[in-house]
């Protein structure tokens, strides 16, 4: 899902967005970075996605689907689009011979290692599957 196509209309769509809110009133600005976090992160498979790649690194579409469990090809493809709308990971052409692309994550990708991790922490503490 593109940026240009979110489904939430009057909430930011991505990082740029979020940014600019930072103008707002204090209330309404926390609320709309949360809505705009949600979009960001809240989906089932971003934080898994964003957590192989803090994990492993740089990896290929392949790589990614090899170390996802329960990720299809195709989620996963959409799932990569969306967050490189949001500008968390960025893909890059390696070679075109054969065709091979790599994932990684942008500077504030990586910055949400610690929401990654605190998410981790609270799903082992309370949901215990």
């Amino acid at each position: 899902m593109s940026v240009e196509a979110n489904s939430f209309a009057d909430e930011p769509t991505g990082l740029a967005d979020a940014i600019d809110l930072a103008k707002t009133p204090s209330r309404e600005r926390e609320e709309n970075l949360l809505t705009g976090m949600s979009a960001v992160i809240g989906r089932k498979w971003h934080p898994v996605i964003v957590r192989q790649l803090l994990e492993g690194g740089p990896s290929g579409f392949s790589e990614l689907k090899e170390q996802i469990d329960g990720i299809s090809g195709k989620v996963l493809s959409e799932n990569l689009k969306d967050l490189e709308g949001h500008q968390i990971v960025e893909r890059r052409t390696v070679s075109t011979r054969p065709h091979r692309v790599e994932y990684s994550l942008t500077e504030p990708g990586r910055e949400l290692e610690p929401m990654i991790t605190a998410m981790r922490e609270w799903g082992r503490e309370y949901l215990h599957t």
